[in-house]
């Protein structure tokens, strides 16, 4: 018969065992405990102020490595000599750079005022005001330009504006005018210029040899070229003949001086079907690509 021996744990081991298990939260309560009497001491020293020379000392001896630490990666004044060589050129080269595009505006203000005095000797009868283009129409709806003038120079509504007329030699300098459009709008400071190029644009015009006069018309964007309307069609013209603003009583138009150029006679005439008059094709003499500075022509009263 077999016995069954029952297994019980010993009391006095269990007991003997408690004291190990507790030991570890006396010392984590204790550590707890010493931990916060040194943070209300710290707070306590804190509030009187007897950590002051503790914090001077610390900051004296770690403000150094803080600025060391700090510098890393910031650029500092060049030292070495190829350094100090680049920086002096660059300096140098700024400097030229801006001394040169002085004396360009003023060999170009210089260019402006030859050009207004070889004008003004081949036109004694009329005063011409030079202004710069500014710009051209923001809308791009018309052909018109933008200058530097307006009523404080005494700009009128109406009033001619050229551009300075080239030697054919290459040299650049002006031997007088030719026409290119009328002031539309006058602020104080500014105006606005309807090219003769534009659809809605005309001048009265005659032709320099044949002394017929005419409407000379833009033709907008379509074409460079103008169109010469309302001629006799008994005229002859010659070849290439000049077109001059007109300074007959019939076509002449209100401010604009007479015997400005304009351009001149390209192809044979057409005659037109339904009045019977003749029609030209005017090639202008102005570059109106590229307008920088013009001329307004202030007639004399």
């Amino acid at each position: 018969m077999a016995t069954s021996v029952a297994t019980t744990e010993n009391p006095a081991n269990f007991r003997d065992n408690e004291p190990m298990r507790q030991l570890p939260f006396k010392r984590l309560a204790i550590t707890i405990g010493f931990f916060a009497i040194f943070c209300l001491g710290i707070l306590l020293m804190d509030a009187r102020n007897l950590l002051d020379p503790l914090r001077s000392g610390l900051g004296t001896v770690l403000n150094p490595v803080v600025q060391e630490l700090q510098s890393i990666g910031r650029p500092g004044e060049p030292t070495a000599p190829l350094e100090v060589q680049l920086a002096t050129v660059q300096a140098e080269n700024n400097a030229l750079r801006e001394e040169n595009m002085r004396m360009q505006g003023q060999l170009d203000e210089q260019a402006v005022l030859l050009q207004t005095m070889q004008i003004q000797s081949e036109y004694t009868d009329r005063q011409t005001l030079p202004a710069r283009v500014l710009g051209t129409d923001p809308d791009g709806l018309q052909q018109k330009i933008i200058i530097n003038r307006g009523s404080n120079d005494g700009v009128k509504v109406g009033m001619a504006v050229t551009v300075a007329n080239k030697d054919d030699d290459g040299d650049g300098q002006a031997t007088g005018i030719v026409f290119i459009g009328q002031v539309i709008e006058v602020e104080e400071n500014r105006s606005t210029v309807l090219l003769i190029t534009d659809s809605t644009a005309s001048v009265g015009a005659r032709m320099l040899n044949s002394k017929a006069d005419g409407i000379l018309y833009g033709n907008g964007r379509s074409s460079s070229t103008l169109t010469l309307k309302r001629v006799n069609k008994s005229v002859s013209p010659v070849e290439n003949e000049w077109i001059m603003t007109s300074d007959l009583f019939e076509s002449e138009t209100a401010q604009v001086p007479g015997n400005i150029p304009i351009g001149w006679i390209v192809g044979d005439p057409i005659e037109n079907a339904q009045t019977g008059e003749l029609e030209f094709t005017v090639q202008p003499a102005a570059d109106f690509s590229d307008l920088d500075t013009v001329w307004i022509v202030v007639p004399n009263e």
